[in-house]
């Protein structure tokens, strides 16, 4: 409850003179919210790091990674709209507009961390497809960076097999805690709140990548509560996220798939 509370006072923060406006505003707030919220998780791991384990220190790198990435693409924003002169000759000599360039960083990110860490936690026979698949798409999304879709907009290839890759690995895990015969409350496991966690806040965007171009040519103000949408999810995954940080005490209990073999 207290996590919750926390979470909910910078939404509260950045919504309180903005409550009565709707669109681009309020979508601004949840960005805000959802990037405030991420530091959360890492307080708890920092506070708690000597209890670490491997699998989770490969993921308190990802959640680090993407904290910095998400400050770069705000930082270049705010620079764009309030100090534009000084972006204006990078911007002009590689023809970009936009912060899609930044994209391949957080596919790789995806793709090595999130790879690396389900690695850690399938027994052999997945984890060593899980490594193939999280390798292929990283050469293939950077192929599709520098030749093929280019960095100057978000593209089709690259986001659609991210999300698949962010929403359908955790599930897949799930699927396999699920098959298992374990003697050990579910809401303990810090794998089962990050899994959860990474899930249900890329299933909205699954559904957002399929479905973006037809709402958004028809209906724009309905795309925008589905970003606003969208970041709300993420902003309850940031808790789900400090719930397995927080249950670290527990993870000597848990004996991993790989650990049996």
């Amino acid at each position: 409850m207290l996590i919750i509370i926390a979470i909910l006072i910078p939404f509260g923060f950045f919504c309180l003179n903005c409550w009565e406006q709707t669109g681009d505003f309020l979508l601004i707030c949840t960005i805000k919210t959802t990037i405030i919220t991420s530091i959360y998780p890492l307080l708890i791991a920092f506070l708690f790091f000597k209890l670490l384990n491997k699998p989770l220190k490969i993921f308190l790198i990802f959640c680090v990674i993407i904290l910095i990435l998400n400050l770069i693409e705000q930082s270049i924003i705010w620079l764009a709209i309030n100090r534009y002169e000084t972006i204006a000759p990078y911007m002009t000599y590689w023809d970009i507009s936009t912060t899609d360039f930044l994209s391949i960083f957080y596919y790789l990110t995806n793709f090595s961390l999130l790879g690396w860490f389900y690695h850690q936690l399938l027994p052999k026979k997945y984890a060593n497809i899980v490594v193939g698949i999280a390798v292929s798409l990283a050469l293939a999304t950077l192929i599709n960076y520098l030749f093929i879709e280019g960095y100057k907009r978000p593209g089709v290839f690259s986001p659609a097999v991210d999300v698949i890759f962010t929403s359908g690995l955790p599930a897949f895990y799930l699927w396999h805690l699920s098959r298992r015969t374990i003697n050990f409350p579910l809401q303990k496991n810090p794998y089962f709140w990050i899994s959860f966690g990474l899930m249900f806040s890329n299933l909205i965007a699954l559904f957002l990548y399929l479905t973006a171009d037809i709402i958004k040519g028809e209906d724009y103000k309905l795309f925008i509560k589905l970003l606003i949408a969208r970041n709300i999810f993420e902003i309850v995954a940031q808790i789900f996220f400090a719930i397995a940080f927080w249950n670290v005490r527990f993870v000597r209990y848990i004996t991993l798939p790989s650990d049996q073999e």
